[in-house]
């Protein structure tokens, strides 16, 4: 999933979700740093932000404590402009 619009992307978690509790993820799109979080809504996704200047295919590398545990090209398939824009109001 992904919205280009809000630049966020998630990815799937391995099932069963993993207990992340004090470990450090770091995912970097296009040797550029993301912030990556567990999903509140759904914990079965990491949700993470696109870096400004990416354009997709990109490569994704995701790592725990320092240690690669996946290491992808994500082809952009499924990224849209989601997000719906806010309107303004003019005095």
């Amino acid at each position: 999933m992904c919205d280009t619009g809000a630049s966020l992307i998630s990815f799937r978690i391995v099932e069963p979700a993993p207990d992340l509790t004090g470990k450090t993820i770091a995912l970097q799109i296009a040797d550029q740093e993301s912030t990556c979080a567990v999903n509140p809504t759904n914990p079965s996704l990491l949700t993470c932000t696109i870096p400004v200047s990416v354009t997709f295919p990109a490569r994704v590398v995701v790592s725990l404590d320092g240690a690669v545990v996946n290491d992808f090209t994500y082809d952009g398939l499924g990224c849209a402009e989601i997000t719906t824009p806010m309107p303004t109001t003019t005095p």
